[in-house]
């Protein structure tokens, strides 16, 4: 390998089918050269498998109405897919959760708050 800047020249042995190809691409496209299609293509291929590298596979049971209505959503164009619905889903509840945890907070504080305020027992004195 032969080094150049930020670049490294790679030399590597294709059939003479997939050569032709990628020129008449090359020619149709108008790409500048081999080098330059090449590169385009290794960006996408890395891509579509780096894609996934920074997820995990979640199996989830779901109730069929509630698929029902997904399916509807991707049958109209409002979502690509079952599991992009998923987690754009679960996105938002993680974004809407920190405000329910606040409101459940409040209430609590209110709710001891109150309970400091009211008289206690000892408070009161009975007579005889």
């Amino acid at each position: 390998m032969q080094k150049d800047g930020n670049t490294e020249r790679v030399s590597m042995r294709l059939p003479v089918d997939d050569l032709d190809a990628l020129d008449e691409v090359i020619q149709r496209f108008g790409y500048e050269n081999r080098s330059v299609a090449i590169r385009l293509a290794l960006e996408q291929f890395n891509m579509a498998h780096m894609e996934n590298w920074n997820t995990e596979l979640l199996h989830l049971h779901v109730s069929r109405a509630l698929l029902r209505r997904i399916d509807h959503y991707i049958e109209n164009g409002l979502i690509g897919s079952r599991e992009t619905a998923m987690e754009e889903a679960l996105k938002l509840y993680l974004k809407e959760l920190p405000k329910l945890f606040e409101a459940i907070d409040r209430g609590m504080e209110e709710l001891l708050e109150k309970e400091r305020a009211a008289p206690r027992r000892e408070d009161y004195k009975l007579s005889r």
